[in-house]
């Protein structure tokens, strides 16, 4: 057994000032006839709120003063008890369009507070001034009163012309959850008809009766209709406006040659096979709404001229404000693209294989043994000619010794001529042993190095990217993520608020990083199509990157107007999309064929300028050849060698000149 909470609600009287003017409409009832009639009306709007309220829900009654008012706010607190009752009236002064706003500017916003404290809410609009309830559609659908959950009520009396025009004319009647109760007198006394307006419809006919009241019968439904019934569960193949801008993978727009030659757009992109699954359950047809930006993209949703923004968004606090999300469908990975660092200067290419203090060692090596190579051949005494004959040339130049240490450092043979000693050969065995070590661990790392170069250090977070950069560029619609950078207590977003430049587009931005100390921020899917179809060559090379961590990874969905009454429908459809890995299979897909395009794209071109049957044989040879910038290093050092020798030259044949000169 289900126990709710008896909550009542305080019954408010709001009084704004304007006096209360009885309308002169069709057939006006004397004021007696109107005290006897609110009886059945307050009957009527408790069995029609009561069909689909289990459990009763609070009430919320708004009137413009009539005398209905006071009998039908007892039959509604007697039986709708259990959730309250809260009543608002206008009364007094002149009803005018501008005061009836400002009336309602003050009782709409309070009204909505109340509703927002409560799971389930009714509200119902007593009044057969059409300008009072003109006025009430603009104002609550401006200080969002109602929600798709929300029953909206409309007592009145009028002609059937004006209630169709009346339903057709404001968003607030046609596309929210409203129900219209209109009161006729016929010969067989009052009758009243309940009245909705169906947007979308099978047979196109919008503003239809669904249900009839009499005080004998009560609610009579017509044939197969509901009360308040889901209205966008299908759209029966009617033109949804939406818009939405070229975003690779999400959306993407080719003008491909159709039938009789003539060009028709096709879109693609996984945001679009989304939008066009949803299409084919809600059965409704795209119509894409055009648009010269994003801001104005999503100013039509705001107007609700268009239906949705079919192309992800990040949600933030200032878009909040103007506008609704769908369901959260893609956790948005936002990060930054920027330029691969360059290798450090090849000339240096035969020393990095090494460290420092390996090359101290050896250097130190070098100098250290053939010293002692040098002594250990000074104190030898002589014992036969042949030994002395062989040690001479140790005992007397020490510069021997060096360059014979060296040359076998770097692989040359031992000499011919070296002592005979245990002592002297334990010690070149040794210095044989390491240089075959040092010299196989350094072409190993030579060769390493040369083949797959360890690039510097490159920024991978937004705390080292704006130490790194000088700019961050981002599309217009960046404007929002700056103000929320600005807006935020770290002070690492707002550095990077100080260095964005909005308005270059993503390939302006990705571009400007390959030329300048410069990144660009952007969806990191988007980035990486961009990259993969504008800055990959046919190896599959780049020369940019997107960063490792997200800047701040959002929950995102498409903008669609506030307390938009198709938004459940679009949720749970989406919600299911997701569920299913579908949305994530198709941003792959995209992704791979953009990657394939481009090299498709390069292979093409390299054919074009090299000839085919070389650039097929460089394509799938899968070979990297070492280029010049690769051997720098030992071609500057042949170079600088070959100056060295040359000044050496010019030396000697100078100081021979010099002496060969000199008399005697």
């Amino acid at each position: 057994m289900r126990i709710y909470t008896l909550v009542w609600l305080t019954i408010a009287q709001v009084y704004l000032g304007a006096s209360f003017v009885t309308l002169y409409g069709r057939e006006s009832l004397t004021e007696g006839e109107e005290a006897s009639r609110a009886p059945e009306v307050g009957g009527a709007i408790v069995d029609i709120l009561s069909l689909k309220a289990t459990p009763p829900c609070s009430t919320l009654l708004l009137s413009d003063g009539t005398s209905w008012a006071a009998v039908i706010l007892q039959e509604l607190a007697r039986l709708l008890s259990a959730w309250g009752v809260g009543v608002f009236r206008a009364t007094g002064g002149e009803r005018e369009a501008n005061g009836t706003g400002d009336q309602l500017s003050q009782v709409i916003p309070l009204a909505r507070q109340i509703r927002l404290n409560y799971r389930c809410t009714n509200v119902v609009v007593i009044s057969r001034d059409l300008t009072f309830l003109t006025a009430f559609a603009k104002r609550s659908l401006q200080d969002r009163l109602l929600v798709w959950s929300t029953k909206l009520l409309l007592v009145t009396r009028r002609a059937l012309r004006e209630v169709q025009e009346l339903l057709e004319a404001h968003w607030t009647f046609s596309m929210l959850n409203t129900a219209l109760l209109n009161l006729w007198e016929d010969e067989g006394g009052a009758r009243y008809d309940v009245y909705l307006h169906m947007p979308y419809g099978p047979d196109g006919k919008k503003s239809r009766r669904v249900a009839t009241w009499t005080a004998k019968r009560g609610v009579v439904l017509s044939a197969r209709q509901r009360l308040f019934p889901e209205k966008f569960l299908n759209f029966h193949g009617a033109e949804v406006k939406i818009t939405a801008l070229p975003f690779l993978p999400f959306w993407n727009v080719a003008k491909e040659k159709g039938n009789g030659g003539a060009e028709v757009e096709r879109y693609t992109g996984s945001d679009y096979v989304l939008l066009e699954t949803l299409a084919w359950k809600m059965n409704f047809t795209i119509s894409i709404l055009p648009s010269s930006s994003w801001s104005e993209a999503t100013r039509f949703v705001e107007e609700r001229l268009a239906f949705m923004t079919s192309i992800y968004h990040i949600v933030l606090p200032g878009r909040q404000e103007r506008y609704d999300f769908t369901f959260t469908y893609e956790f948005a990975q936002f990060s930054f693209g920027l330029a691969k660092p360059f290798l450090r200067p090849r000339w240096q290419s035969l020393y990095y294989p090494l460290t420092d203090e390996v090359w101290a060692a050896i250097l130190a090596a070098v100098v250290v043994v053939p010293l002692v190579l040098f002594v250990i051949t000074r104190l030898w005494h002589v014992e036969d000619a042949e030994d002395e004959s062989e040690t001479r040339a140790w005992r007397t130049k020490l510069g021997r010794a060096a360059q014979d240490l060296t040359g076998m450092l770097l692989g040359q043979s031992p000499p011919q001529g070296l002592p005979r000693r245990t002592s002297t050969r334990v010690l070149v065995g040794a210095w044989l042993l390491f240089s075959m070590v040092v010299v196989y661990v350094y072409k190993g790392n030579l060769t390493a190095s040369l083949m797959l170069p360890k690039y510097p250090p490159r920024p991978e977070t937004l705390a080292e990217l704006v130490t790194a950069v000088d700019t961050i560029t981002m599309p217009p619609y960046g404007e929002d993520f700056r103000r929320f950078f600005k807006a935020s207590d770290s002070i690492i977003f707002n550095k990077a608020a100080d260095l964005m430049v909005i308005g270059p587009s993503v390939m302006e931005g990705l571009a400007g990083a390959t030329q300048r100390k410069q990144a660009h921020l952007s969806g990191v899917r988007h980035m990486q199509h961009s990259i993969a179809e504008s800055f990959t060559d046919a190896n599959g090379e780049t020369r940019l990157y997107v960063g490792r961590d997200s800047v701040f990874p959002a929950p995102s969905g498409w903008p669609v107007p506030h307390d938009a009454p198709y938004k459940h429908v679009l949720d749970r459809n989406i919600m299911a999309i997701i569920e299913a890995g579908l949305y994530e299979k198709w941003a792959e897909i995209m992704l791979d064929d953009a990657r394939q395009e481009s090299k498709e794209r390069q292979q093409r071109d390299q054919q074009q300028n090299q000839g085919e049957e070389t650039a097929v044989a460089e394509t799938n040879s899968g070979e990297k050849p070492l280029t010049i910038v690769h051997l720098q290093g030992p071609l500057i050092l042949l170079l600088l060698g070959l100056i060295f020798s040359a000044f050496i030259f010019v030396l000697e044949v100078v100081v021979v000149s010099w002496f060969s000169s000199r008399p005697g």
